[in-house]
């Protein structure tokens, strides 16, 4: 394990208490950069003894709010170093993924950044995508240019991804950053309490990152710093389906509505949703 002097990281990672977190915080730990605290905001107390015998850098801390964003929160305000990451905790990290993305927020006090995703089964980054007919689709209904490949907020309420085809220390910069994993300067963090929905964060990145823009912070997504991630799979049954959706629906016509969108183009967009649901099951 190497420390490098002056890159200080704190992580805070919320989480139920039920999940096998050993993964995570191994890949944290097996870092070139190690780092200095990992807050682990669990609803659980006394949960994954054996991760404090094995790390002297993990801190368990009982949840005083339920919600993945509120235990961030939480986690965020009691952070001790100048850089923090947040991070699911269902996600691992390349072994070179904390130091990119710290040395990415030393070049700008004002830089939030991303690591490029890549899905466990495939090992194919989530950024590389084709251009069909159902994306473009979207991208009409939502606002975009026709063949739009940037990370960006449409009128509808829901999000475009960058097209990311190659790894490369570019940074790419986006209107919105998945909320899996975030390297932040501290100063930067958002501490008040903007998500007030209870279940499944569904949506919280958007709102996450528009907060972060109202203070001025440029979001980032670096290509080489590499994140594995396990996608939700497409639920088998309608019913599971139309559940789902209705609860994203729920959360994101709140954030449509504030931010002064298109509930037109967004009811839109589920339509199109469903077509593509039972179309692919054929």
């Amino acid at each position: 394990m190497i420390k490098i002097k002056g890159l200080e990281i704190s992580v805070v990672i919320p989480t139920i208490g039920e999940r096998d977190i050993s993964p995570t915080i191994d890949s944290l730990n097996n870092s070139t950069l190690i780092p200095t605290e990992i807050i682990i905001v669990s609803l659980k107390a006394n949960t994954h003894k054996h991760i404090n015998k094995k790390y002297k850098n993990v801190v368990f801390v009982k949840a005083n709010k339920k919600g993945q964003v509120n235990q961030r929160i939480q986690g965020f305000k009691i952070a001790k170093s100048k850089f923090v990451m947040q991070l699911d905790d269902d996600i691992t990290l390349h072994k070179s993924c904390l130091e990119v993305l710290t040395k990415n927020l030393c070049l700008n006090n004002n830089y939030s950044v991303s690591p490029n995703f890549f899905e466990n089964e495939s090992k194919r980054s989530i950024y590389d995508y084709k251009m069909n007919l159902k994306k473009i689709l979207f991208n009409i209904i939502s606002g975009f240019s026709i063949f739009c490949k940037e990370g960006k907020i449409g009128l509808s309420g829901f999000e475009s991804y960058p097209l990311v085809s190659e790894i490369s220390p570019e940074l790419v910069k986006s209107e919105w950053l998945v909320g899996g994993c975030i390297m932040h300067h501290k100063k930067n963090l958002i501490k008040e309490y903007f998500f007030d929905f209870e279940g499944k964060a569904y949506c919280e990145d958007l709102f996450h990152s528009i907060e972060l823009r109202k203070k001025k912070i440029e979001l980032y997504i670096n290509k080489s710093a590499i994140a594995y991630l396990e996608l939700n799979k497409k639920p088998k049954k309608i019913k599971d389906f139309i559940r789902e959706n209705l609860r994203d629906l729920k959360i994101r016509k709140n954030f449509v509505i504030i931010n002064d969108l298109s509930t037109f183009r967004m009811y839109t967009v589920y339509v199109l949703k469903f077509f593509n649901y039972f179309f692919s099951k054929k």
